[in-house]
């Protein structure tokens, strides 16, 4: 050692070669009992690197020793232990030294012996730069996305990181959410905890049911994942199951659509799980999540295959079309339904009182043999937000039905044997559609000014008299001052009999308010003389709408967009 250090200062003097490293270290093996000579070098190393120790995990003391070598240039001088083989570079860290920097090595062994070995190690370099490559690249993702300075604030939390590095086997998406997940935790039971739930499978899914995929991202996203989020961003991701094209990429926009109309999440709310899921990489994305327009985003295959077999083994979506069932299948599985459809069918009773406490949506239209919903059919569904009923043959509305606090949208188009909208339809406060066209009702009730949310309304009234020549059961069709308490109406249609004597006196009372709705878009009305078009502003002919203008059907007048100018002198009857 006395003479290379000697031969080390003439050189120096004579070529400036320390210049040309960050420093040298000496490292003197020779004493080493054959057990301890790698714990005993590292150990020196890390003193020399002025690194901190942490002597029983020895992984972390090589991977701070390979961290260190692989950001500086070092000239290492090691002597081996007498008659030993020479101790091998990698496991001491000093990967990063036999690619940059210097390794020169004082062996015992004969010449023969020691060139044999040199030559074994150069043939090894090339293999021994990819292991190196592999091996940085996972941890530095992890302390990218977990904050270096957090994964150095303690000796308990650095051990505990590389384990976790170890325990993901340079799964790089499992390693980023991993990190994600423990971004700001300063507690190092939370680092604990996330390395047991790494090392073990959730006991709350059947392994089986997720055959074939990776176990490391299995354990990740089950356990650490899925687990922690919220129900709102649970559906939200397991509804892109029935969306291909997420795992090849969507506009942003197009998927906030889909949950507001799959799920009924808001607007606010879809922008704000979207963020999350995205900050969470749990959705990988192109350009800036701020840019509104044209923000690309993708569900990693991964993510996607788990989200399926979860779908298909605990179904929040149970959709079950056009499959000629007689009786509502799986209800045992209602329970955790979010969404069930069983449009098509020739379904004729439903369940009495069926436990559906998370759903949202029912799709039962066109069950024509469906001619009665038990009284507390709705009474265990107290987030259900849209109930179809359409073209099904019911009669009336259990009493269960305006319970429903949450409903926002109501379709029985083509329920042609529904004939009263009772007054308790005043009690769904946060309706916004409402359809009752093709239905045979004779009036609307007053308590429909109630529903200050309706967004759609389309109502089509028939004529009914008890008995010939007598009066109507109701003398107007739609009570006044009911629509104008409506202002949030967008899209109003109105059909009724044009025989319908109350018509031509109640169209004089509601088309003023009809005329007042500001948010008004769409509107289609029947208007029997024609007198009531002087009544109408130029500006309504700016929207969509469609008028029948006469004393019967066939004399009509109706069109789409006409232009700004049309004088109304000119709009006559055939």
């Amino acid at each position: 050692m006395a003479k290379v250090s000697a031969a080390l200062k003439d050189v120096h003097h004579a070529l400036d070669i320390f210049n040309s490293f960050s420093g040298p270290l000496t490292i003197d093996a020779s004493g080493y009992p054959a057990s301890e000579a790698e714990k005993e070098i590292k150990h020196d190393v890390c003193q020399l690197l002025q690194l901190s120790t942490i002597e029983e995990d020895n992984i972390l003391c090589t991977r701070q020793i390979e961290d260190e070598m692989s950001r500086s240039r070092y000239l290492v001088i090691l002597v081996d232990r007498d008659g030993e083989e020479i101790v091998d570079p990698q496991k001491l860290g000093f990967c990063g030294t036999l690619l940059s920097g210097v390794l020169v090595l004082i062996t015992t062994d004969s010449p023969a012996t020691q060139q044999a070995k040199e030559e074994v190690l150069t043939d090894e370099l090339v293999d021994l730069e990819i292991q190196t490559k592999q091996h940085f690249l996972p941890w530095e993702v992890f302390c990218h996305n977990v904050g270096e300075e957090l994964v150095y604030s303690s000796g308990a939390i650095l051990t505990t990181a590389a384990r976790i590095v170890e325990e993901c086997c340079s799964h790089l998406h499992a390693i980023v959410l991993v990190a994600k997940w423990l971004k700001n935790h300063q507690d190092v039971r939370n680092w604990e905890l996330a390395l047991l739930k790494l090392q073990c499978y959730n006991p709350s899914y059947d392994i089986h049911d997720f055959h074939g995929l990776n176990s490391i991202m299995i354990n990740t996203f089950l356990n650490l994942i899925w687990d922690g989020m919220n129900k709102t961003q649970q559906d939200c991701l397991l509804s892109c199951s029935v969306i291909p094209k997420i795992q090849d990429g969507m506009v942003d926009l197009e998927l906030k659509n889909h949950w507001m109309s799959y799920l009924f999440v808001d607007a606010g709310e879809t922008i704000k799980t979207l963020r999350q899921l995205v900050e969470k990489s749990i959705f990988l994305r192109f350009a800036n999540f701020d840019d509104v327009e044209g923000c690309y985003i993708w569900l990693p295959q991964e993510i996607y295959q788990i989200l399926d077999r979860l779908h298909t083994s605990y179904p929040s979506f149970l959709e079950k079309y056009n499959l000629g069932l007689t009786e509502p299948s799986n209800t045992d599985k209602w329970h955790n339904a979010v969404r069930i459809g069983l449009a098509g069918n020739k379904i004729s009773e439903l369940p009495q009182s069926p436990d559906c406490p998370q759903l949202k949506g029912l799709m039962l239209q066109s069950n024509a043999d469906l001619t009665k919903i038990p009284s507390s059919f709705f009474v265990h569904m107290p987030l259900l937000c849209i109930l179809d009923l359409s073209y099904t043959s019911v009669k009336e509305l259990p009493c269960s039905l305006f319970f429903l606090k949450q409903l926002r949208e109501l379709y029985l188009k083509g329920c042609e044997c529904f004939m009263k909208l009772p007054p308790e339809i005043g009690n769904l406060e946060k309706l916004e559609k409402l359809d009752l066209d093709e239905t045979q009702i004779t009036h609307l009730p007053k308590e429909v000014q109630k529903l200050t949310n309706m967004q759609s309304l389309s109502l089509c009234f028939y004529e009914y008299r008890v008995k010939k020549n007598r009066p109507y059961s109701c003398s107007k069709i739609i009570p006044s001052g009911v629509l104008s308490k409506l202002k949030g109406l967008e899209q109003l249609s109105i059909g009724v009999n044009p025989d319908d004597e109350r018509w031509k006196e109640n169209v004089r009372v509601i088309l003023p308010e009809i005329l007042g709705l500001e948010c008004l878009q769409t509107l289609s009305l029947y208007i029997p003389q024609l007198d009531l078009l002087k009544l109408i502003p130029a500006h309504i002919f700016e929207l969509d709408f469609r008028f029948i203008v006469g004393n019967h059907m066939q004399r009509i007048i109706s069109s789409i967009h006409l232009p700004l100018m049309l004088n109304l002198n000119e709009v006559t009857a055939a």
